[in-house]
């Protein structure tokens, strides 16, 4: 008990401590934060310029090797589960779709086009002239056969529209949906998520440790838990430059992607030259990098925002305290977005309900005051009198990794500073998603949001038909809600306009809260002149520009 006290007391003091130097003001009508408070002295979303007086790179004349240090092992190299872990940073070298998605756009990759013959049949065109790794050619019988173990495989999420695929000739397939398609981004899953190979390497080989894909790297070793190796391809087949995207260039032959799972051992192999790059960097220890810093002459350092969203969702459920308006709003007030992202030393604070990295973001919502970007510990007080609070214990539940317990600390500590009751339960990463479907054991989800787009982004938490149970994430059926994100969602009616209907509502209900998003501290050495993220946050290191000289 004592211990318990203690913990929960220094992380009060810390949180409350960070709050006291925080550009957002306090007390009744505090002031509204800038957009990423509490990084602003952060050089986050630029890097240095290339230096066009030096000799670059190309993919005739290669950089030897870049070792690059990841945080989590794949566990295994099969085309399935692409976003899985730290799946996403290693697979697009050596595996292709047929399209990717750019500012909610299909751009042609496998595909040379589609064509839509109605609303539920699309016809989807191959170049003709693809090959793996292995010399194997692309066909369409590949993609239907790709598709069919994507779906065996347990691994066709966001499928819901999909009906079938069928071989209309060699290069051709014809896609039938079961309605039409409407959505902004609707067939990211199918179209840019699905890995397309060839039936013939598959059966004969094992994906799982020796894959064989399309892409203009081939997997030459890969020991769990270990390291992953690749080879550019002088094969490659896509040569015609009019077609073909920067994400397929081999700007460097060989990449090696190092398992190092504690954020520590990041900085010593940077500081030794094991490894080249690293996301993982502790924000304490980016000065050794940084201008004037130890490393400085070798290394340069880059931070910039991700993509995913740490929400806080209240349960909505009549059993829950958090029903009350007045409350969640309360609840809202009392936090200090700024302390919590300065705290974590790896994330940004969030100053309205989503990502500015997307371009369907409305920045015109950072300037408008809102709980989202004002800490009022004051007028959270005055709410909590309002709603009747009379002692209840709020559940805060949510993950278990780092940065999870971090933010869960800090909230209960904000919480607890404006007179509520918070007690903490938190679980294996993996045991979120079914723990949160249990109606009466939270009351505060902290939970991550991640999507191609803003209104994508939303959607996991506010659509009534991504559970099951035709309510929204926390128990919330909300018909007007619904019909304002129907046509933010909708491709015709996809605006500034109807995307801050959404946002107004959200606020005006106090139906969700936004805390932080991921901070990527990016260092790298400096023989690396400009670093390429595939989809603004995954390395792509043969897109990425290197010094030869």
């Amino acid at each position: 008990m004592f211990r318990k006290a203690a913990v929960a007391a220094l992380a009060l003091g810390l949180a409350l401590s960070v709050a006291a130097c925080s550009d957002q003001g306090t007390g009744t009508g505090g002031t509204t934060g800038s957009p990423a408070a509490g990084a602003a002295a952060l050089p986050t979303g630029s890097q240095s310029p290339v230096d066009t007086s030096r000799k670059v790179a190309t993919s005739t004349d290669r950089y030897s090797k870049v070792v690059v240090g990841i945080d989590s092992d794949p566990q295994d190299l099969l085309p399935f589960n692409v976003n899985s872990g730290s799946k996403p940073a290693i697979y697009h070298n050596f595996y292709e779709s047929l399209f990717d998605l750019d500012n909610n756009e299909y751009v042609p990759r496998l595909a040379k086009s589609y064509k839509v013959v109605d609303d539920l049949h699309y016809d989807v065109t191959l170049y003709d002239y693809i090959t793996d790794s292995a010399g194997n050619k692309i066909t369409a019988d590949d993609v239907v056969f790709s598709t069919q173990q994507l779906i065996k495989a347990g691994s066709a999420f966001k499928y819901d529209m999909f009906d079938s695929v069928k071989k209309i000739d060699e290069y051709t397939v014809e896609y039938t949906w079961k309605t039409p398609i409407t959505q902004v981004g609707e067939l990211e899953f199918p179209w840019c998520r699905t890995v397309i190979f060839s039936k013939k390497a598959y059966e004969a080989g094992n994906f799982a440790t020796s894959p064989v894909g399309t892409g203009p790297y081939k997997v030459t070793g890969f020991t769990a838990g270990s390291k992953v190796t690749l080879e550019a391809r002088d094969d490659y087949w896509q040569t015609d430059a009019s077609a073909m995207s920067v994400r397929q260039q081999s700007n460097v032959q060989s990449i090696e992607y190092d398992v190092i799972a504690e954020p520590a051992q990041h900085v010593l192999a940077l500081e030794n030259g094991t490894i080249d790059y690293s996301e993982d960097v502790p924000a304490e220890n980016l000065a050794e990098f940084s201008s004037g810093g130890k490393y400085a002459d070798t290394h340069s350092v880059w931070l910039t925002a991700g993509s995913l969203l740490y929400t806080l969702t209240p349960n909505m459920s009549s059993s829950s305290p958090t029903n009350n308006e007045k409350l969640r709003e309360a609840i809202f007030y009392a936090i200090d977005n700024n302390s919590a992202a300065q705290v974590t030393g790896t994330t940004i604070a969030a100053t309205a309900f989503g990502t500015p990295f997307f371009s369907d973001y409305v920045k015109a919502w950072d300037t408008t005051p809102t709980y989202f970007n004002t800490y009022d510990p004051d007028k959270a007080k005055e709410l909590i009198k309002e709603s009747g609070y009379n002692g209840q214990t709020l559940v805060l539940f949510g993950g278990n990794d780092a940065t999870a317990k971090n933010l869960l600390t800090i909230i209960q500590s904000f919480l607890v500073n404006v007179g509520l009751k918070v007690d903490i339960k938190s679980v294996d990463t993996a045991q979120v998603p079914n723990s949160a479907a249990a109606e009466g054991t939270w009351d505060l989800f902290l939970n991550t949001l991640g999507g191609g787009s803003q209104v994508g982004q939303w959607n996991r938490a506010l659509s009534n038909t991504e559970y099951g149970n035709g309510m929204s994430l926390g128990f919330l059926k909300d018909d007007q809600l619904q019909q304002l994100f129907t046509a933010a969602n909708t491709v015709k009616t996809h605006d500034d306009a109807s995307m801050t209907a959404v946002h107004d509502y959200i606020v005006k209900n106090a139906l969700q809260y936004a805390v932080v998003y991921p901070r990527l501290n990016i260092v790298h050495n400096s023989k690396i002149g400009q670093v390429y993220l595939r989809e603004g946050e995954h390395f792509l290191p043969g897109a990425s520009t290197y010094y030869l000289d």
